[in-house]
Parts: structure tokens; sequence; C-alpha cells
């Protein structure tokens, strides 16, 4: 009858050798930094965001192209309040908006002759105390409004293609 001996791991067997158990541990080290090397690039690339203070013009741009377009019902609400009663509304309250519409668009004022305005986002660095301004254009009593988007202390270069050229309804 044969003895059998229990199997130990390695780093405790003394018939292994001790080159045997630290390329073991080596290899257990470098799987494990790999393997946390790729969650850090997998979260970097997931939350990462640039400073705020640098500002990003393609970030910029992105952001508020979104949120103008976003307004969209506004703009609609102001045109159907200015073709039922030939006269801009004061305050953005009088426009009949869905519940809620306006909570995502905190600094949004309502300004003289139907124009939105609102300050732009983190991603305008140094020119996110700006404004963007959406102002109607047309004849009082046409069928069809256009819109002409401009910056107010925002360089061009953060603002979308046709808040640049200034006309919206390209």
């Amino acid at each position: 009858m044969t003895s059998q001996r229990p199997t130990s791991p390695p780093e405790l067997d003394p018939t292994v050798s001790p080159y045997k158990r630290r390329s073991y541990n080596l290899l257990a080290m470098l799987t494990l930094v790999a393997l946390a090397g790729i969650a850090a690039y997998i979260l970097l690339e997931r939350f990462y965001k640039p400073a705020a203070a640098d500002g990003d013009p393609e970030l910029a741009r992105f952001e508020l192209d979104a949120q103008v377009k976003s307004l969209q019902p506004v703009t609609a609400a102001l045109e159907e309040y200015y073709r039922a009663r030939q006269d801009w509304p004061e305050a953005l309250n009088e426009l009949n908006l869905e519940p809620g519409m306006l909570e995502e668009f905190t600094s949004l004022r309502l300004g003289s002759q139907g124009e939105l305005r609102f300050n732009g986002s983190e991603a305008l660095g140094p020119y996110q105390s700006g404004t963007l301004v959406l102002a109607p254009q047309g004849v009082p009593g046409a069928p069809d409004f256009t819109w002409q988007c401009r910056g107010e202390g925002i360089d061009q270069a953060y603002l979308p293609d046709y808040c640049q050229a200034g006309d919206l309804n390209d």
C-alpha cells in the first residue's frame, strides 16, 4: 500500500522550487494589475469630463445645440401665444407648457420681444457666464417665425454653427 501525500498549494509545498513559487506570485500580481488598469480605463472613459475652467469648444457646441433643440416646445408655445394675442408674454409661466418642462432650464428667462435667454453650460469654461439668445424674427402676423441665435459674451468658437451664422432655422 502506497501512502498518498496530501496536496498543498505551491507556496507551502517544500518540494516545489522557490523559483516556481515566485513566478506563480508574479503572475498573479501581474494579472491583478492588468485587471485594475482595465477597470480604471473603463471608469475614466465613462465618467471623466474635462475641467470646466479649461472650456472645450467642441463639447460646448454639442451641449448648447442639445439645449437649443430641447427648447423647441418653448419656442412653439411662444409663437402660438403671439399669434393668439399679437403680443409677447411677460413671463414663461403664461405659456401652455407641460408641467416640469422648464425645470431643466434653471437659467432660462424671457427677454423683451419674445427673446429666450439662458446661460451656457460648464463646457463653456471661461464663457459660462455668457448668454445664449434665441430671438424671434419676422413680420407680426406672419404665419411662420424664424428664430435667430446669438451669443452674448461667448466666443464664437463655442457656439453651434447656426448660432455663428445667426440663424436657427437652417
